[in-house]
């Protein structure tokens, strides 16, 4: 079982503001055992995003979570006094139940896309350095496979 901390956050725009809500941590619970634990320590990174990596379905509909992958923005980098999606962030990695937690990629600017494409194996289209690139992630050997840049971002 997987929970969401919430804290709300105030915003101001151009022409409007009020509070939003951002998920800051994980808490995971074990039934069987009657135990529980945060994804990480403290509550003072926003994750922006997140997915269940799972096996392929089986032909009566199963599918086995493998992973969990989660971009999380850990400092402003916007100079904002914010912690928000227009941050630089990271992409991250746990099992199902909340364990080894581990920070695959750096400094990314943008989340353009991504697709399972296998038992396990994901692939996440990127912006970092203004230029378009994309990750292949072995989820079930917790590897980062590739890392490569792409054609040019379209303006």
């Amino acid at each position: 079982l997987r929970a969401k901390l919430l804290s709300a956050q105030d915003y101001a725009g151009k022409f409007s503001s009020g509070t939003s809500t951002a998920v800051r941590n994980f808490l995971f619970y074990n039934h069987d055992e009657h135990a529980a634990h945060w994804l990480v320590a403290t509550d003072d990174q926003l994750f922006s995003w997140h997915t269940e990596v799972a096996n392929p379905a089986t032909p009566s509909g199963d599918r086995t979570v493998v992973g969990l992958l989660y971009q999380v923005v850990i400092e402003d980098t916007d100079g904002d006094s914010r912690l928000t999606a227009a941050d630089m962030s990271d992409l991250a990695l746990s099992d199902p139940t909340g364990q080894n937690y581990e920070i695959l990629l750096t400094d990314i600017e943008q989340r353009k896309g991504y697709k399972q494409i296998g038992d396990g194996r994901f692939v996440f289209f990127f912006r970092r350095d203004g230029k378009l690139r994309v990750a292949e992630i072995d989820t079930i050997g917790r590897t980062l496979d590739r890392d490569v840049e792409l054609l040019p971002t379209p303006e």
